[in-house]
């Protein structure tokens, strides 16, 4: 059993999981990120690495767990590389698929016509999405293949959405899902799988957090709004158009009475709530009932906002009112709108229900609620304008996921060997995996682009199948260690160890799957299989550096003093953690991965800002203090007796009573820490411990000279060393000094630390450098035919090359390298585009183009003719592929002549299209595929392997036909 993470794994967003076991390749969702910068369209950045499905050879099922956006958004993308390959949903999460879908659209051809932003994908390939689609009901088996099945079970996030549970031979996987354990208004109850699972993928969204009474919630938001509207004012609750508007226009409805104002649901809240309309039978059933014969939403006081107009009418209105729109986080929709018109005055209220992405305008409307005294006024950036806040602002626990507490009750239900945790940021993953390894649960937090692997016992033989070993009990890594200390830093093969604990080397799988990741041995990366037996000292380390993960559940968020990897003291802000090690971004420092005792100590919670430069600047601020006040606060004296005494201290005890009023209680203990970490202090129980007191000057100058020279790597171009002895400060010349500031800013603040002396940079480029930059980069076969020609003012090069097929990547690289861009013409081409040209004279005007296209197409659509255009006042024609179109040459020549233009045939295919023929031709023919089908445009080739080799006769035939409708070659792979 193998799982490879393609998104979703350390973030919340673009969910996606490839799966292979039972010999199929299953891929869970694929979903794109949610983010406010591209809330407007979707782009590429927004994906998961959808690369890693074609190095699988592509999926042999689609698994959809649920329809949001997150989950569902990049399938599009995917059925259209593999269209013949089925998607499995309810058939609920199908429709809002569905509905979502064409909102993309919608969305993407309103950004194409405003900035000319191309969409990722058609309503072409949506549609092929919609045909994918196989309906699954909950809780009934489907077969996926000999000894392999997959059931749906609710989850209870949305409607329709599931909790999937593959069964076959090599164990029980269990990918939860969203999953909401809670009582709802608009989904039914999640109904965990009652199975004993061997691995188990867990959402970990709300771990940390506890969840208020929903009961209680629901009741404080009705108290809020009826006060609101009861003072003249208008209340808006940005809610998720999927999911969380139900369930807010659902306990609207059961508190009517108490609420005697119009309720407008606005955007894509209206279709999705049509939708759920359709499927009472997977909506719960006092919902349903309460409805009676009305509709389930849009009855009573509660109406949809049907047009743009009737939006302004509402937005401007003076009655009081309440509006639930989408964006939830108020990245987009009709909640903006509603947002601006409202913000300013203080009767009115925005309520905020579901979670917030940490940079859109709801989670900073969520910060600076807890900042504010009442009645202040502060600004809110949304949707490209700035907008004043004077309303009440509150948040509402309605969260469709479930939190911490629960999701350690789900993972302890079903008893699994192995737990990843997934769909959750840092602090959350971190808080959840300490409270399931707190209950000796072996978990793992994977990255994106992380594949894990697990050989769990066969089913069939798993049981009493033990030969003549020792040990008939699970592999038992303490046990073992135990009997192999003594040879620590051998290595042993895994059939080496399954011998020695089992008597069975036939178990070597088991036996890596128990090895992998333990603490008394470490897996040799040459050598698959093979592991070293770590020493009494590794293993008591890696034990003390689980200790202090376990003992620091809440590091993520946290202002930090740690020990860089040559032992420096560094201040940072930690970002993740795992369960023996930690994120941070440090300042000073371009790493950002250190073990569990790398940490020093924790100063407290860091407030965080909009951007990382943002937090750097703060956190240098406060550096900068720290040597303003060292002395004062812990003074050198000091140091001394606490450095001979030799004895742990608790920072905290030496703070002084009272503070100067200028210092406050973080920069205080930040300063007492960094000064004991420069004593030497180690993190000891009890305290910290240092091991001396010193004040050393700056380094001898030739010292600190050559000290500059060797700190660099050739590749950092750095051509000469400048001193200034009265001032102390090297001066540092490279040939390119943008990169080197950027790439070896931990050097340079190391060389500072190391030397004593200020160390700056020479802003100027070295252009000699600059130019031969431009050949050293290209490409085999590539010269440059003109120039180079500098423009340093405006941080560009212009030169003309010809050879080279991928100018942008010459242009990155260049751009890494140099720090400047690189403006690049001349001939590219890496191939000849067919063309023909009319035999006319110099002076024959061409015919009007209308006319010239309807000429083209009556005569070429009948032979493959997908499209014609006009491009540098000549007609391009595009076919399936061009060698279709190479064969009409002649007919193409004499339309050149007939209309007067160029005429040139379109160089590349359309691989899709082709792929797609093939697909359907090899079903026909009722081949049994193993790999495949793949396109080799280089050899005009479509590849395949089949189970069994066709009869010649067949073959044959499949060639010819594909041949004749694509113009490209079947080969078996």
């Amino acid at each position: 059993m193998q799982l490879t993470f393609l998104g979703g794994a350390d973030e919340v967003g673009a969910s996606s999981t490839l799966v292979q076991m039972g010999g199929k390749t299953l891929l869970i969702d694929a979903g794109i990120r949610i983010s406010p910068k591209t809330s407007r369209g979707i782009q590429t950045d927004q994906l998961p690495d959808l690369s890693l499905i074609t190095e699988a050879g592509g999926p042999d099922y689609i698994l959809v767990t649920h329809a949001h956006t997150d989950h569902t958004g990049a399938l599009a993308l995917v059925v259209e590389q593999y269209p013949h390959v089925p998607v499995l949903a309810t058939p609920p999460t199908v429709e809002l698929t569905r509905i979502l879908q064409t909102d993309a659209q919608r969305i993407m051809q309103s950004k194409q016509d405003a900035e000319g932003e191309l969409p990722i994908f058609d309503e072409i390939a949506s549609a092929r999405l919609m045909d994918a689609f196989q309906p699954v009901q909950f809780r009934q088996p489907v077969r996926l293949g000999d000894g392999l099945q997959v059931m749906y079970h609710p989850s209870g996030h949305i409607m329709g959405a599931a909790t999937l549970v593959l069964e076959g031979e090599e164990g029980t996987l269990v990918m939860s899902g969203d999953v909401s354990l809670g009582a709802n208004r608009a989904v039914v109850s999640a109904d965990p799988p009652r199975i004993k699972a061997d691995a188990l993928v867990l959402e970990s969204t709300y771990g940390g957090k506890l969840h208020a009474m929903r009961a209680s919630e629901e009741r404080r938001m009705v108290e809020m709004l009826k006060r609101v509207t009861d003072r003249g004012g208008k209340a808006l609750i940005p809610a998720f158009a999927l999911g969380r508007a139900q369930e807010v226009l659902q306990i609207l409805l059961a508190f009517r009475d108490e609420l005697d104002v119009p309720v407008y649901a606005d955007g894509m809240v209206r279709s999705v709530c049509t939708a759920y309309s359709r499927f009472h039978e997977w909506l719960p059933e006092n919902t349903v009932r309460a409805a009676g014969d009305d509709p389930l939403f849009f009855r009573g006081k509660v109406k949809p906002v049907s047009s743009a107009a009737v939006r302004e009418q509402v937005a401007s209105s003076d009655e009081p009112c309440i509006v639930v729109a989408s964006s939830g986080m108020l990245t987009g929709g009709a909640s903006v709108v509603y947002a601006r018109a409202w913000a300013g005055d203080e009767r009115n209220g925005i309520f905020l229900t579901g979670y917030q992405d940490e940079e859109a305008p709801g989670r900073f409307l969520q910060t600076m609620m807890r900042k504010r005294q009442a009645g202040e006024e502060f600004t809110l950036r949304i949707d490209d304008s700035t907008v004043s806040v004077r309303c009440e602002v509150d948040t509402y626990s309605l969260s469709a996921h479930a939190d911490e507490n629960e999701l350690v009750q789900y993972a302890q239900s079903m008893g699994a060997e192995e737990i990843m945790l997934v769909h959750g940021d840092p602090g959350a993953r971190h808080s959840l995996a300490t409270a399931l390894r707190q209950r000796v649960k072996r978990v793992q937090t994977p990255r994106i682009g992380q594949t894990i692997t697990f050989a769990f016992a066969k089913r069939p033989w798993a049981l009493g199948q033990i030969k003549t070993g020792e040990e008939a009990r699970p592999l038992d890594p303490a046990e073992l260690w135990a009997q192999l200390k003594d040879q620590a830093g051998s290595f042993f093969s895994a059939r080496e160890l399954a011998q020695m604990w089992w008597g069975d080397a036939e178990r070597h799988a088991e036996a890596v799957s128990a090895l992998t990741d333990d603490i008394h041995f470490a897996a040799d990366w040459r050598r698959r299989g093979t592991f070293q037996v770590h020493s009494a000292e590794q293993v008591a380390r890696k034990q003390r550096q689980l200790a202090i993960m376990l003992a620091n559940p809440d590091l993520v968020g946290k202002l930090i003093v740690l020990r860089d990897s040559n032992g420096r003291p560094r201040v940072g802000i930690v970002v993740n953690a795992s369960a023996d090690a930690f994120e941070a971004q440090v300042h000073g420092a371009k790493g950002r991965h250190y073990p569990a005792d790398a940490l020093l100590w924790v100063i407290g919670t860091w407030e965080k800002v909009d951007d990382d430069r943002g937090q750097m600047a703060n956190l240098k601020l406060m550096l900068d203090e720290t040597q303003k006040w060292q002395d004062t606060l812990l003074p050198f004296a000091r140091r001394q007796q606490l450095a001979e005494a030799a004895q742990p201290v608790n920072p905290a005890d030496l703070l002084p009573d009272p503070l100067p009023d200028e210092v406050s209680h973080e920069q205080a203990l930040l300063t007492i820490v960094l000064a004991l970490a420069q004593d030497g202090a180690s993190l000891e129980p009890g305290g910290l411990l240092p091991k001396r007191a010193l004040k050393d000057g700056p380094i001898e100058q030739n010292q600190a000279r050559d000290l500059a020279f060797s700190a660099f790597p050739p590749k950092a171009r750095l051509r000469k060393v400048g001193m200034d002895i009265h001032r102390k400060r090297l001066t540092l010349t490279f040939d390119f000094p943008l990169p080197a500031q950027r790439q070896y800013a931990d050097v340079i603040e190391q060389l500072m630390t190391q030397t004593g002396w200020d160390v700056q940079v020479n802003p100027g480029i070295n252009q000699q450098a600059l130019g031969a930059a431009v050949d050293e980069l290209l490409p085999a076969g590539g010269r440059i035919t003109k120039g180079p020609s500098f423009y340093l003012n405006q941080g560009e090069v212009a030169v003309e090359v010809a050879g080279v097929a991928d100018v942008a990547a010459l242009q990155r690289a260049y751009h890494d390298l140099t720090g400047f861009r690189l403006r690049v013409g001349g001939d590219q081409s890496d191939g000849d585009t067919p063309s023909v040209q009319p035999e006319t004279s110099p002076g024959r005007e061409p015919i009007e183009i209308n006319a010239a296209y309807g000429l083209v197409r009556q005569a070429l659509e009948p032979l493959g003719l997908y499209k014609a255009g006009l491009k540098q006042g000549g007609l391009v024609l595009t076919f399936i592929s061009p060698q279709v179109g190479e064969r009409h040459l002649d007919r193409i020549r004499a339309l050149s002549e007939e209309t007067g233009y160029a005429i040139s045939i379109h160089p590349h295919p359309n691989q899709q299209q082709i792929l797609q023929i093939a697909a359907q031709l090899i079903r026909e023919a009722g081949w049994r595929v193993t790999k495949g089908p793949g396109i080799h445009v280089a050899r005009a080739e479509v590849s395949v392997k089949l189970a069994n080799e066709p009869d010649s006769a067949t073959f044959e035939q499949v060639r010819n036909r594909l041949a004749n409708q694509t113009g490209y070659s079947l080969v078996m792979g």
